[in-house]
């Protein structure tokens, strides 16, 4: 996104970036006590899902949004919603699952894994950028979260299949 903004925007990209960037920050906190009530009944599966499925929308919204200040805005906000609902459910879901033993273990690996392909997904998107351009980089994006738009739907199915007493509903 800095690098789409500053090709678009050459002498005002930092701050319209800035902006953006404290429109995040300002949806985060307003808005995270509320996405958390009004999903509390959702399954955590599809909170990560729908918060997955968001993320990749916007990335979509980026690419067309370029050179379009407002777009910017929306495309920032539907992620911010997104990493939202993936944020409020991954303590909860592996706290359900994994064993208190294993929970520190498995939360670093989470975490580093996260990281790793988030760093590996930057930097290819940043080389393509400025081999391709802006289209080609925001494609390469859109894709990689495809792959984890499937690896959360399936998710969803293989986590009621795997742990389908967590799904019993008290009558």
């Amino acid at each position: 996104m800095p690098l789409d903004i500053a090709k678009a925007f050459p002498v005002k990209g930092s701050v319209i970036y800035g902006t953006i960037t404290s429109v995040n920050c300002f949806l985060v906190v307003l808005f995270t006590p509320i996405i958390t009530m009004f999903f509390e009944k959702v399954d955590l599966t599809k909170k990560f899902a729908l918060g997955v499925i968001l993320q990749a929308i916007s990335f979509a919204a980026f690419l067309m949004s370029f050179g379009i200040i407002g777009g910017y805005y929306i495309s920032i906000a539907l992620f911010t919603f997104g990493e939202i609902l993936t944020t409020i459910m991954m303590g909860a879901f592996l706290a359900e699952r994994v064993p208190e033993s294993h929970r520190g273990r498995i939360f670093g690996v989470t975490n580093f894994a996260g990281a790793f392909m988030q760093g590996i997904t930057q930097f290819c998107s940043g080389r393509m950028f400025d081999a391709f351009g802006p289209s080609y980089a925001w494609a390469f994006s859109i894709a990689m979260t495809m792959v984890a738009v499937i690896a959360a739907l399936m998710l969803v199915y293989l986590d009621k299949k795997e742990f389908s007493q967590l799904y019993v509903q008290a009558d």
